[in-house]
């Protein structure tokens, strides 16, 4: 037991002294990588901790004090990671050296006697040891497991709220979708963050937000299927059924738009000019995709049919292929593709009309964002649509709590605005 635990206060320290030289190379180059050996020492480190953490409880002689400070730094620094990315590490890594050498001297040096004295006047297993020592691990362990997991929640959230341009946010109270307003001379573009499966009075409120000028024009999202590619229609309806939301499709929103399309279309077809605002579809025909695109999203409404997990779980293994091969196009065909046929439509839609309004998915906004500013538009206002309420104490008070954690500091760059 006494070698087990020098050798993993030895390793202990050695990984700190690594992580010191790591974080003193980053400092010097930013593309210089982790030391192979420093990976070795932090994966030796981990499982050693582990295994000697558990050990305490069926054996007194291995020493607690000696074990549980270089288990729980270990802990700590895996949340801190999680919550501020590399920030500190040099500290970080001088604290571990400290603590690595302070473990090994100290304990030599406490009543003149080393870890071999220590561990042969203990008995192997005692159950007081057993019950009192199993009892504090695991309340560490669950302690350290609640905030590790919390950093996660955190992560991802922050890591949705980003990748839309903080279109989306997720809030104590529920989600919300932005709508921002940009502003060039008297021309003005609306864009409007949107979600497909969402309480039906999200939809009412963006519908009720549409203004009424004649010269204003919707331009829509949905891909067209002129040469029936599809076998199955993608449809959200049946999650939104099982969730208790609402589907896009059949919303007010939608409802509207499809009354607001034949209004425009017969007025074009008459040769009158429309009397409110238009509706115009201005989305990419499915047929402007690649088949590795087209096969992922009919692999995807296969899964999304499913009644429950169970099913769904049963269906992927088969669909699992299919999946991979279009996760390497569909990033460019549904996102980017889409995306530069829109910017073209906006800009059409700007020579006719003073005001465009853009009611697309949140994960289309930052990339349309960021086109327009360039175009000289600014952004003048905006406002937020509730889409989702949160109900449930549990979940509205660990929001609140999530709300109150720091996060990494370049990401929490990218998501403020």
């Amino acid at each position: 037991m006494h070698k087990l635990t020098t050798f993993f206060l030895y390793v202990f320290l050695m990984d700190g002294l690594f992580s010191v030289v790591d974080a003193l190379s980053s400092l010097h180059s930013a593309n210089a990588g982790p030391n192979p050996m420093g990976v070795l020492f932090s994966l030796s480190v981990l499982v050693l901790g582990l295994l000697l953490f558990a050990g305490t409880v069926i054996t007194p002689r291995l020493p607690k004090r000696q074990i549980l400070p270089p288990v729980l730094f270990m802990g700590m620094c895996i949340i801190w990671s999680i919550l501020y990315g590399d920030r500190g590490e040099l500290l970080i890594s001088i604290a571990q050296v400290f603590l690595g050498a302070g473990m090994i001297v100290g304990f030599k040096n406490e009543d003149g006697q080393g870890l071999q004295n220590y561990a042969a006047v203990r008995p192997f297993f005692t159950w007081k040891n057993f019950l009192l020592t199993g009892s504090l691990n695991g309340v560490i362990f669950l302690c350290v497991a609640f905030f590790i997991g919390l950093g996660i929640t955190q992560k991802v959230r922050l890591g949705i709220e980003e990748s839309t341009g903080r279109y989306l946010t997720i809030q104590p109270a529920g989600i919300s979708l932005e709508e921002r307003r940009f502003q060039r001379g008297d021309k003005e573009i609306r864009l409007i963050g949107m979600m497909h499966i969402a309480k039906s009075g999200f939809y009412d409120d963006v519908a009720g937000s549409l203004p009424p000028d004649a010269s204003t024009v919707v331009l829509l999202e949905g891909v067209g299927d002129k040469n029936h590619l599809m076998k199955k229609k993608l449809d959200y309806g049946h999650i939104a059924q099982v969730i208790g939301f609402a589907s896009q499709k059949e919303s007010s929103f939608s409802k509207k738009a499809i009354v607001g399309l034949k209004e425009t279309e017969e007025n074009k077809a008459r040769g009158e000019k429309p009397s409110k605002l238009e509706y115009q579809v201005a989305d990419l025909d499915l047929s402007d995709f690649k088949p590795e695109t087209i096969d992922f999203i009919q692999a995807a409404q296969t899964l999304m049919d499913s009644s429950n997990l169970q099913e769904a779980m049963q269906k992927y293994p088969d669909l699992k292929p299919t999946l991979e091969r279009g996760s390497e196009t569909v990033g460019a065909d549904i996102l980017d593709k889409r995306n530069a046929h829109l910017l073209g439509e906006i800009q059409k839609a700007l020579e006719t009309h003073t005001t465009i309004v853009v009611p697309w998915g949140a994960r289309h906004m930052p990339d349309l964002e960021a086109k327009i500013k360039e175009w000289g538009f600014a952004e003048t206002t905006h406002s937020s649509h509730q889409a989702v309420f949160f109900k449930n104490k549990v979940l509205i008070a660990l929001i609140s709590l999530l709300d109150r954690l720091p996060a990494d500091e370049q990401q929490a760059d990218n998501t403020s605005r």
